[in-house]
């Protein structure tokens, strides 16, 4: 873990977190608290630490003082897309992807080759079937239910 804490990276410190090659950290977005408040309001994030939001497929910037990058991820934890420097008061949207690392703006191309996608790759669709995230037939039941009610009406 990096010497000094920012703010930013104290607010991370106590979430499941995965570290990577370099040194760089990727905090995992756990409770709904977490996932609700991400990095708003943070004056700064440390470029060596990032946020992992499982099961996110479209994610916005407002409270945000700070631009992001944000790293998409696919079913088998590759990368989809990478999208660089998104400003403040945005939403982003990924329809291919099933989480996103966010970053400072700036620093994918760090995190991607400090292995991000590779320690996400190793865990595959277990993670997702574990989790209960609803992409496998989980809990949830998707849009079947939703048109089979609608074909009741």
């Amino acid at each position: 873990m990096p010497r000094a804490l920012t703010f930013g990276a104290a607010r991370l410190a106590g979430l499941p977190r995965r570290e990577l090659g370099d040194g760089r950290v990727v905090a995992e977005a756990t409770t709904r608290r977490v996932r609700m408040l991400g990095l708003a309001r943070l004056d700064d994030l440390p470029a060596a630490w990032g946020l992992w939001f499982p099961r996110c497929r479209s994610v916005h910037t407002f409270g945000m003082r700070f631009p992001l990058d944000l790293i998409w991820l696919g079913r088998d934890g590759e990368v989809v897309r990478v999208d660089r420097d998104l400003p403040r008061r945005r939403n982003a949207t990924c329809g291919g992807a099933r989480s996103v690392v966010e970053v400072r703006a700036g620093e994918a191309d760090a995190f991607l080759a400090a292995g991000l996608a590779d320690c996400w790759r190793l865990e595959g669709r277990e993670s997702w079937r574990s989790r209960g995230s609803g992409y496998e037939g989980g809990e949830g039941g998707g849009s079947r239910g939703v048109r089979a009610r609608s074909r009741r009406l």
